[in-house]
């Protein structure tokens, strides 16, 4: 050994007698070593954990690669729910579509809310669980089919399966809280009542989705001769399976019931913060979710949304000049997209909806429920506008083999365009201007939200809505001669970034009713997308925002332990 690596692992020595020993959690028994990572400890079961409390720092807990794991499913699952408005671009398309989106997106949130306030060690329970959980998502995802399967529950399983998923996907949900009530560590009397009242808020949501499984399911195993026995629960499903196509309200009544638990769900955050919690009471009994952790996996979630339009642009077979136009637009629409929404989205927990105040970080949560939506929608209208010119120019199907729904109709599907339509698609001057029907008002909401959720992350009580009114439509300035602060009329601010983003909602929702060519639509997505991210960067010079230095916020990576129990409040 040369002197050189001799000082080396001297130094290496000495820096290993420097840190202090890890300890192990008592709790914690039966170990067994980890092949793929020998420095890993995994035990057969490790309670949930608290991860941190109010007025303290935030606590980033280390990256958990099974959360992107967890996420890749969603992949899938937003191509077949863009197809569902791909094969039937019409309002019972739209409503299916959010009867679909809005469940799994239910799904998503309810465990990432969770994993924000709880975490454990690495154990054999909790990694057997999530599979359980993965199995129950992927079922849910690959059973979205086009309306006509959807709406004909006696005919197709899909419906019945997809509903009995979500109601076992948010049962394990629930089941999480359960473990927190009985095992959870931490402060145990917040513990307690966060699980019981986030249990109590899941009841209403599970009823919805059960209730959807057991409606179409019924339909689904109804056989002709026990009609008479379940002919009233099945006539709730579906008008006795006659023609696909003619989808009344009793057909429509297991997507009403998935629809409604979800809405149910985002209703109930809005009665438990304005009617039942107030800001003193909150901070004394719940725990709070980690702000850092919520933004990085909300980021996350936005990437995969537009990953879908992406996806949507980049696999296809059509080469002629109209469609090389839709696809280069189309790709600069979902870059700016993409800058637009991290430009307007605070990236320290501190500047977060979240952390301005409990109305703040509810109407963030609603308005980024709907936001998500409508980001997938616009991928569906870019397939929408491939599949119109390929229709125009006989270009060519890109096709891999169904899953099989016992129907040579459905033999076949395009790969991400969509797929052919699916026999009750509006077809001819309807259906082209139903697209630009979808374009318009998808593209209308995203502006909306997006300023939406600036409010919210300013805070909504008086004094910042006051605040922010006023810096829309004032500046400060100061005097040079005497030194004094006067207000005068921001009229930069109001001409180049206020009237423009407020104008090109107004434009996109008459223009709609009177262009539909895919062509000069993709031109205009294009166009808005850039000067709405135009304008943005505009605001940070007619808007000034005063630099805060957040000094205190510190990243520890640790979860609160069982010397932090607090069983004499519990």
């Amino acid at each position: 050994m040369n002197k050189r690596n001799a000082s080396f692992l001297s130094m290496a020595t000495q820096n290993e007698e420097v840190l202090p020993p890890r300890t192990m959690n008592k709790r914690q028994s039966m170990y067994i070593g980890s092949s793929y990572a020998p420095s890993v400890k995994i035990c057969w079961y490790s309670p949930p954990r608290q991860l941190q409390k109010w007025g303290c720092d935030q606590i980033s807990p280390h990256t958990d690669w099974g959360n992107i794991f967890f996420d890749l499913f969603y992949v899938a699952g937003f191509l077949n729910l863009g197809s569902i408005l791909v094969y039937n671009p019409s309002w019972t398309g739209v409503l299916y579509y959010f009867g679909c989106f809005f469940p799994l997106f239910t799904l998503w949130h309810s465990k990432t809310w969770y994993d924000s306030k709880f975490g454990h060690h690495y154990d054999i329970y909790h990694k057997v669980f999530e599979v359980g959980y993965l199995l129950a998502l992927a079922t849910a995802v690959s059973n979205i089919r086009p309306t006509s399967i959807m709406a004909n529950p006696s005919n197709y399983k899909n419906m019945y399966v997809f509903s009995l998923a979500l109601t076992v996907g948010y049962a394990m949900n629930f089941l999480r809280y359960v473990e927190c009530f009985f095992f959870g560590r931490g402060q145990r009397k917040n513990i307690k009542y966060e699980a019981k009242h986030s249990m109590l808020s899941m009841i209403l949501t599970f009823s919805f989705y059960l209730a959807a499984a057991i409606v179409s399911g019924i339909a689904y195993w109804g056989s002709d001769e026990k009609k008479d026995m379940v002919g009233a629960l099945r006539a709730l499903a579906e008008d006795d399976g006659e023609a696909t196509c003619d989808i009344g309200i009793t057909q429509m009544v297991p997507v009403l019931l998935t629809l409604s638990g979800s809405i149910v769900d985002e209703l109930f955050k809005i009665v438990d913060t304005c009617f039942i919690l107030d800001e003193k009471s909150c901070k004394e009994n719940t725990i709070p979710p980690n702000i850092d952790f919520m933004i990085h996996r909300e980021g996350e979630w936005i990437h995969l949304v537009l990953g879908e339009s992406l996806l949507s642009l980049l696999i296809n077979d059509a080469d002629h000049d109209d469609y090389l136009s839709v696809f280069y637009c189309g790709i600069l629409t979902v870059t700016f997209l993409q800058m637009l929404h991290f430009r307007s989205q605070p990236h320290s927990p501190e500047e977060h909806a979240f952390s301005c105040d409990t109305n703040a970080g509810v109407l963030f949560t609603i308005i980024f429920f709907w936001y998500s939506a409508v980001l997938v929608g616009v991928g569906a209208v870019y397939k929408l506008f491939l599949k119109s010119l390929d229709e125009d120019y006989g270009g060519g199907e890109r096709r891999l083999p169904s899953l099989g729904d016992g129907n040579d109709d459905y033999m076949f599907r395009w790969l991400a365009s969509g797929g052919s339509d699916d026999g009750c698609s509006p077809s001819g001057d309807e259906r082209i201007q139903n697209i630009a029907y979808l374009f318009g008002s998808f593209f209308a909401a995203i502006y909306i939200f997006i300023d939406v959720m600036l409010v919210a992350h300013n805070g909504l009580s008086r004094d910042s809505l006051a605040k922010g009114y006023r810096k829309v439509i004032f500046k400060e300035e100061v005097n040079e001669e005497t030194g004094a602060v006067c207000q005068k009329l921001n009229i930069m601010g109001i001409l180049f970034v206020a009237i423009p983003r407020e104008g090109i909602v107004i434009l996109l929702v008459i223009l709609c009713f009177y262009v539909t060519s895919p062509t000069v639509l993709a031109y205009v997505g294009c166009v808005t997308a850039f000067l709405q991210v135009a304008t943005s960067a505009l605001s940070s010079i007619f808007f000034p925002v005063d630099e805060q230095k957040h000094d205190h916020h510190h990243d520890l990576h640790e979860v609160i332990d069982d010397d932090d129990d607090d069983e004499a409040n519990a």
